[in-house]
């Protein structure tokens, strides 16, 4: 296994990286969908949207974050 940082080797130390990395994106994501007012301050269509690449992104990192943990 080809490890990418030296310092980031171990898992007690790789483990609160990623979870730190993981609450960043879901903070990031809770700031721009704002359930409160989301369809009250854009389009229908594009509050839709805007909730489907919201679940994408978090869909996708828990995938990369899952892969990562296995190797």
């Amino acid at each position: 296994s080809r490890t990418m940082s030296k310092h980031f080797n171990k898992d007690e130390r790789f483990v609160p990286l990623m979870e730190k990395i993981g609450n960043e994106i879901v903070a990031r994501v809770r700031q721009l969908v704002d359930l409160r007012s989301l369809f009250s301050s854009m389009p229908f269509g594009e509050a839709k949207e805007l909730c489907f690449q919201a679940k994408e992104l978090l869909l996708k990192w828990k995938s990369e974050y899952q892969t990562t943990r296995k190797r």
